[in-house]
């Protein structure tokens, strides 16, 4: 009793201490028009509800019923409600579908003793319209631009607010000004006018973002605007001769720049007056993305300029200040003059023997004059007829005669710039001829890298000797001289000069002519061949981002000199064409026998040369004709396609995608089980020269779970497949201690505690999947709170919370069930439980052992005799036996007991039968 009283004074208590109001609603609510909305309202008092319904003011005064819950079913009278959750939950969703419906709703709920009632406001939202426009305008020299923004038509208010470069405009570049104006239907209108100086602009467009409780998401609208940007600046000098006369012009750019810069010059005073610079001043502007390029040309006299320094000077409003460039024009000079022999030597005196013809004589001239002009004059004048100055070079026809001997003055000069040299020229006078003496003829043959040298000498000649050389037409040679003088006599010397290897062995012939010989000596040297090169050719295949190649290497080996390897590729006309291939990597060596080799790798992509045959083309000075050998670029190898599944987030359809890059053309399809009924959607795209393909297939899980599903990829002549799994899932819900899995809708027994908060009743959810969704419900339909997969009571846990919830988890199609009854448990309540318990079990004993006791001395009394056992038994069991039926023969019963007695006695049972009953009640 006293678990009872404290449990009763508890409810009493919290009864109390709960909040006087029975009903929770939501009084304020705003709808958008053609959506629904959500009316909550809810009895939360301890009443059972007989009736309750949704109504609604009419013009007249009376409350027009909408939905009515009664008898637990619903009457719904307006097409634009919804069904209700419960009779004590009223929370419904209706349909807003003109701007009538904008008024104030009533929630009645009658207990039968009394009506409890809740108002909702409702108030219709409409989205607004957005609207911009730009202005331009000049103040002060200054453009400005205003950018106007209007939500027109918005319902309530909307917010908007300005981002230039991705921020929220602010500061002093900005000026931003907001009005609003309410219309007669009650609608607002928002202007933000937005007004900057153009030249803080670095970008071509603002952004007006519209905020407002009818937009899911803040509506951003960008508008093109005016920005400028500052112009490249560049600036050069060039030398440019026109009529014979020399000039430098100085060219200053301003490119790109929006809008067009100010170009001037800053030069001395008077110049353009005085040295006529005017007129030599071009500029021109050209448009290019809207921008403009201004350049301007000033040309200058070079002999009147020199070191100047020539400003350009550019204003533009991206530049805080105006630019300056400044060109310095070159000042020249000459640094020295020097006269060389014709023997190579620098002298200011030239030895020249009588006779000689074609003599020059070279002035170098050291400087950084542009160019340059050489005269010179003889002593006595002029120059003599046979001598001319050519380029830089003192020329003499000859033959040399006396009278060339004397002194000379040469002199450069570029406009003011001058430099001189004084050289003397002597003349050795033509001596007799001497003796004649025989040359001694000598041939010699020695290898000097690549090639090979033929030397025919005429030694100890007077005069020398003439040495020449016969070879055929079709040779080619080069031939080196060599002639000395020494000790009076001559040495003439012709080297013959040809490559180390020949396709043929030919014969050459050294001539020699001399005035002592009777007839010209004759000296044959024979020119040897060498072998050709051995060619070997042979292709593979690599593969780099994801494009297949062809190599294809060529190796020719050979004496020196090192072969030649070209490429060629046959058409599709058959013909060879010699193509100069981009990715063609060729290396040579030599080997220690003297031997060259020469390796060749062309790098071909497959797709572009498939089937096609290319041709190693091998040169080599010891082939009369050319090796050849051929390949056939094999067939491209495809990629295997690459397929994924996975399910989507925003439907319930999974999706299996197929992708592949090549680089042929192919088809992409799906082979797919029969009574499929999902959509397919192929894509192929190209660039010219890869192929990419994407095929996806959405089907809902339960059409092809378990199944195989095959992506195939196939051309004229290949077809490959990629097979994807699709698992088999499956779901259960338990208790998270339990340790088998409960049959479905099985009902498991939890107990909470009385007054205690943030109870948990933790779940388990088995079965393979990747996610799912978890629901708990009470038997009266209304949600419960759930946290992961837990039934969660964040409030202090009393009674109401106790009864049947029915716990739902899904993935997809498959769905499990779980059924918890919910028990709160008192402490004092489970205290009085446990003493009666204890005292009934003890009331049992105590029958127990009387029992056993009674049976005990009923053997104790078998000992005496037979006669008096039944009736001793009889008196024995007296106690327990009162009821039992008369022993006496039938006869003595019908005479000596009386009808009415005898129909009494006959009401009871001739055995009796005694059972205990142990009622122990306990909680899960």
């Amino acid at each position: 009793m006293g678990g009872s009283v404290l449990l009763l004074l508890g409810l009493v208590c919290v009864n109390v201490l709960a909040d006087s109001s029975d009903i929770e609603v939501e009084k304020n609510v705003w709808a958008v028009l053609g959506e629904d909305v959500v009316l909550r309202c809810q009895y939360i008092g301890q009443s059972a509800i007989l009736y309750s319904s949704w109504s609604m003011e009419q013009t007249n005064g009376k409350w027009k019923q909408l939905v009515v819950y009664f008898m637990q079913q619903v009457t719904i009278n307006d097409n634009r409600f919804g069904i209700p959750i419960s009779s004590s939950n009223l929370t419904v969703t209706m349909n807003v579908s003109s701007k009538e419906d904008e008024q104030e709703y009533k929630c009645s709920f009658f207990t039968g003793s009394e009506t409890t009632e809740g108002k909702v406001t409702l108030r219709i939202m409409a989205p607004p319209s957005v609207h911009t426009q730009v202005q331009e305008a000049v103040e002060n020299g200054l453009h400005y631009q205003t950018v106007i923004c209007s939500a027109t038509g918005g319902r309530p208010k909307a917010e908007l607010f300005w981002l230039v470069h991705g921020q929220q405009a602010s500061g002093q570049a900005f000026s931003i000004n907001t009005t609003s104006l309410e219309g007669p239907n009650g609608t607002f209108t928002q202007t933000s006018v937005l007004q900057f100086a153009t030249h803080v602009m670095n970008e071509g467009y603002v952004t007006c973002a519209v905020n407002h409780r009818a937009l899911a998401t803040p509506t951003h609208v960008r508008v093109e605007v005016k920005h400028f940007v500052a112009p490249i600046l560049t600036m050069e000098t060039n030398l440019v001769q026109e009529k014979m006369e020399d000039f430098h012009e100085v060219t200053c750019r301003a490119e790109g720049g929006r809008p067009a810069p100010s170009l001037t010059w800053s030069l001395p005073e008077n110049t353009f007056r005085e040295w006529n610079i005017s007129d030599k001043m071009q500029q021109d502007r050209r448009a290019y993305n809207d921008t403009e390029t201004l350049s301007s040309t000033l040309r200058f006299p070079v002999h009147l300029h020199e070191g100047w320094n020539v400003t350009c000077i550019i204003n533009h409003p991206k530049f805080l200040y105006e630019q300056r460039r400044t060109s310095s024009l070159p000042t020249y000079r000459f640094f020295s003059m020097q006269v060389f022999s014709p023997g190579g030597s620098s002298a200011g005196q030239i030895l020249l023997e009588e006779g000689n013809s074609n003599v020059s004589i070279q002035l170098e001239v050291a400087g950084n004059v542009p160019h340059y002009q050489v005269t010179c004059t003889k002593e006595d004048g002029s120059l003599p007829k046979d001598m001319t100055v050519t380029g830089s070079s003192l020329w003499i026809g000859g033959p040399v005669e006396l009278a060339h001997a004397g002194q000379y003055e040469c002199q450069a000069s570029y406009y003011q710039h001058k430099v001189s040299v004084q050289l003397e020229i002597q003349v050795i006078p033509e001596e007799l001829p001497q003796v004649v003496v025989p040359p001694i003829i000598m041939t010699h043959t020695w290898v000097n890298s690549d090639l090979r040298a033929f030397q025919c000498s005429a030694t100890g000649a007077i005069p020398a000797a003439s040495v020449s050389w016969l070879f055929p037409e079709d040779l080619s040679r080069t031939i080196l001289s060599n002639d000395t003088f020494q000790n009076e006599t001559h040495c003439v010397s012709r080297i013959l000069l040809r490559p180390i290897c020949l396709s043929r062995e030919l014969l050459v012939e050294c001539v020699i002519q001399h005035p002592a010989l009777s007839s010209a000596a004759i000296q044959q040297i024979t020119l040897p061949a060498c072998f050709g090169p051995d060619v070997s050719l042979h292709s593979t295949t690599a593969w780099e981002d994801g494009i297949q190649y062809t190599l294809v290497e060529c190796r020719a080996e050979s004496a020196k000199p090192a072969p030649a390897i070209e490429w060629t590729i046959k058409n599709d006309h058959g013909s060879n064409n010699t193509i100069q291939l981009s990715e063609v990597t060729t290396t040579n060596w030599t080997s220690e026998n003297g031997s060259i080799t020469v390796h060749s790798v062309a790098r071909l992509p497959s797709h572009s040369f498939y089937r096609r045959i290319v041709t190693c083309v091998v040169t080599h000075e010891a082939l009369e004709k050319e090796i050849m050998k051929e390949i056939c670029i094999p067939a491209v190898e495809p990629p295997v396609p690459v397929v994924s599944i996975r399910n989507q987030q925003v439907s319930s359809w999974w999706l299996a995608v197929c992708e592949i890059t090549w680089h042929m053309e192919f088809n992409l399809s799906w082979v797919l089980p029969e009574k499929n009924t999902g959509r397919t959607q192929p894509c192929l795209r190209t660039d010219g020269v890869r192929y990419w393909a994407n095929s996806t297939y959405e089907f809902p899980l339960d059409l092809h779970e378990g199944q195989n599903l095959t992506c195939r990829i196939q051309t004229e002549h290949i077809s490959i497949d990629k097979t994807v799994h699709i698992p088999r899932y499956n779901i259960s819900l338990a208790l998270a201690n339990a340790t088998l899995v409960l049959r479905r809708n099985l009902v498991q027994r939890v107990t909470l505690q009385a007054h205690v908060r943030n109870q948990k009743v933790q779940l388990r959810v088995h079965g393979k999947m990747p996610r799912f969704n978890f629901t708990c419900f009470r038997s009266d339909g209304s949600p419960a709170i759930t946290e992961g997969v837990a039934l969660v009571f964040p409030f202090l846990v009393s009674e109401q919370d106790a009864g049947l919830y029915t716990c739902h988890a899904s993935f997809y199609h498959h769905h499990t069930t779980l059924l918890l009854q919910v028990e709160v448990a008192d402490k004092d309540e489970e205290l009085w439980n446990i003493v009666l318990i204890c005292f009934s079990m003890a009331v049992a004993i105590v029958l127990i052992l009387i029992v056993c006791l009674c049976i005990f001395c009923k053997k104790h009394r078998r000992e005496s005799s037979a006669s008096v056992v039944s009736s001793n038994k009889r008196e024995s069991l007296a106690a327990l036996t009162s009821l039992m039926a008369d022993h006496r023969s039938p006869e003595l019963k019908k005479s000596a007991v009386p009808t009415p007695l005898i129909q009494k006695d006959q009401q009871y049972p001739e055995l009796v039968r005694y059972s205990i009953v142990i009622d122990i009640k306990s909680t899960v």
